[in-house]
């Protein structure tokens, strides 16, 4: 299964793997309709005869399948729950979609259109349209801002952590543009719905990761050290955002990972100083 209204978020909502033994198992039934299209050219009762004879073969041989393979109660609650969360990625991605297309505000019968999912699915899903969107909105933040700190917590120094945590942003924004795009855009237009899960958010934390940078510029600037004004943190955290935000919003989302050297070099420059960050950041 995909979601119909664009291709663009193919990697975030896409064809579900365990969905793939299902059609494995239907190969088997629509033999027949191979095997009619051939008897078909021959016309006649024939072909009635034997349209009717390898259905009826096939279903045997489906039914015959079906009892032997029905999974186990455990194995359908996992599918269910495969199916519920395959479901709502799909409505995050038509949310997303709708957003870059300028229709978020849209009725939740537009979304189970454009979502190819029943009303009744969506209600029981999410309860109503505010809560789809915000848990678009969450998903979207899970996705691009979610690995950022782990990151920068598996590498070893505060330069290095922060080198590594701008490129995993990047590339999931890279790779999840429009997930991006809802999320460091579009929460503007929304604040209620994206509340938690906005570019206030993100800047947060990019703040966090940015805190250790006062020490590590006592250990490499030593007595030449010279304490940035308060809040730089927060600060130089909302400028990579805002830029980020800024070319995510003018569809350059694909060409961030290339500037991931020079905001890193933007970041260190105000805790090392120019002369040293330069240095530093060639060594990582």
């Amino acid at each position: 299964m995909r979601v119909h209204v664009s291709g663009r978020l193919c990697s975030y909502c896409g064809a579900s793997q365990g969905l793939e033994t299902t059609r494995e198992l239907l190969r088997r039934h629509n033999a027949a309709l191979v095997g009619g299209n051939r008897l078909r050219e021959q016309g006649g009762r024939g072909h009635r005869r034997g349209l009717r004879l390898q259905i009826k073969e096939s279903g045997a041989e489906c039914a015959r399948f079906r009892s032997v393979t029905r999974p186990t109660p455990a194995r359908e609650m996992l599918s269910r729950k495969f199916v519920e969360d395959h479901r709502r990625r799909r409505v995050v991605a038509t949310i997303a979609e709708l957003a870059h297309d300028g229709g978020f505000k849209a009725s939740a019968t537009e979304i189970c259109r454009l979502a190819h999912m029943s009303r009744g699915t969506f209600y029981e899903l999410f309860g109503t349209s505010f809560a789809a969107r915000r848990y678009a909105f969450a998903a979207a933040y899970e996705r691009i801002f979610g690995p950022v700190p782990g990151a920068a917590g598996e590498s070893g120094s505060w330069l290095e952590g922060l080198n590594s945590a701008i490129g995993v942003l990047f590339t999931g924004i890279a790779a999840e543009p429009l997930l991006a795009e809802l999320c460091l855009v579009h929460s503007a237009s929304a604040p209620d719905e994206a509340r938690g899960h906005d570019s206030q958010a993100g800047i947060e934390t990019m703040a966090g990761l940015l805190c250790g940078g006062r020490e590590a510029g006592r250990e490499v600037c030593g007595e030449l050290y010279h304490d940035p004004p308060a809040l730089s943190e927060e600060y130089l955290a909302r400028a990579i955002v805002s830029v980020t935000a800024l070319r995510v919003g003018q569809g350059e989302a694909a060409t961030l990972p290339a500037h991931r050297e020079e905001m890193v070099m933007l970041a260190a420059s105000s805790f090392l100083g120019a002369e040293l960050a330069g240095p530093a950041c060639r060594e990582i």
